[in-house]
C-alpha cells in the first residue's frame, strides 16, 4: 500500500464528510489492524494540514464491525470491503462513501533459523503445512479467516486442527498484523 495513496484517500475522505455537514474538529476512525502503520505515519500530517484532531481506534475489522452494528459513534471506516458492504447493506454507513483504499497480502513467517519451507506451488505449500509442528492464525482477523477457508479448500483442515494455535485476537502476534486482503474506507451515515 503506498502511503501516498492511503494520505490521499483520507484527505478525500475527509473532503466528502465536510460536504456531508460534518464538521467537528475531531474526528472519530474506527480502522483495521491492517493500516495502523499507514495511518499512524499520515495523522499528524493530516492533523497540521486540516487543523482537524484524529482519533483512531485500531482493532480487528471483524470486531471493529460488531461495535458498528452496536451503535458505536464514528465519523470514518476503515474496514474490510466485505466489512463495508455488509454494514452498508445495513443502512450503518453510506455506501456511496466506500472507496478501496488498500490491498494488503497474507503472508507466512517461521522461527527465526529454520530452514525457509518450499511454499512455491499449491502442493509445496500443502507438504509444509502438514508436516509443520504447529500452525497459528488469529481466529478472527481477515487473515486468519483466509488461512481457515484456504486450508478448508486444501482438503487438509481436518487433518491441520490437531496443529493449529488459533489466536482469538490478531494483536498477539505484534503491533503490524496483516489483516485483510483488501480494505475499504467508509463514511458514517448516522452520525
Amino acid at each position: 500500500m503506498s502511503v501516498k495513496t492511503l494520505f490521499i484517500a483520507v484527505i478525500g475522505i475527509a473532503a466528502l464528510m465536510t460536504t456531508a455537514s460534518i464538521r467537528a474538529a475531531e474526528i472519530k476512525i474506527l480502522a483495521s489492524n491492517g493500516v495502523r502503520e499507514a495511518l499512524q505515519e499520515l495523522a499528524p500530517v493530516f492533523e497540521r494540514e486540516t487543523g482537524h484532531k484524529l482519533v483512531i481506534t485500531f482493532g480487528l475489522a471483524a470486531a471493529l464491525k460488531r461495535q458498528i452494528e452496536a451503535g458505536e459513534a464514528f465519523d470514518l471506516a476503515i474496514l474490510t470491503s466485505a466489512g463495508i458492504d455488509d454494514l452498508a447493506k445495513q443502512g450503518k454507513v453510506d455506501a456511496a462513501s466506500r472507496a478501496s483504499i488498500a490491498r494488503s497480502g497474507v503472508g507466512i513467517g517461521i522461527k527465526k533459523g529454520a530452514p525457509r519451507p518450499d511454499i512455491g506451488t499449491p502442493d509445496a505449500l500443502k507438504r509444509t503445512l502438514l508436516a509443520a509442528k504447529s500452525i497459528a492464525w488469529a481466529k478472527e482477523g481477515a487473515s486468519g479467516v483466509y488461512f481457515a477457508g484456504l486450508l478448508e479448500r486444501m482438503g487438509i483442515a481436518e487433518q491441520m486442527k490437531p496443529k493449529a494455535v488459533v489466536a482469538p485476537r490478531a494483536l498477539l502476534w505484534g503491533s503490524s498484523s496483516p489483516e485483510a486482503k483488501s480494505s475499504s474506507a467508509s463514511s458514517s451515515s448516522t452520525n
